[in-house]
């Protein structure tokens, strides 16, 4: 799946901007883009979502069969 920033503006100007496609922290490199559509917006609050850990999660299983695999 390639990445998309998904954004809505409501009635009162809020801007909202969500980010899919990336799974783990490359994520976080969509904010660049996001801060360049809309200069001098203020950001009010932030989340990481699930997506984000789901690469985190699965680096970190990787990791520990590759330690077993070596420990054996």
């Amino acid at each position: 799946m390639s990445q998309r920033i998904v954004v809505s503006i409501g009635i009162d100007g809020t801007i909202s901007a969500t980010v899919a496609g990336n799974q783990g922290p490359r994520c976080t490199d969509a904010l660049e883009t996001i801060h360049n559509l809309f200069p001098g917006a203020q950001v009010v609050s932030s989340r990481l979502t699930p997506e984000y850990f789901q690469s985190a999660l699965a680096a970190d299983v990787e990791s520990q069969r590759v330690q077993e695999g070596n420990q054996a």
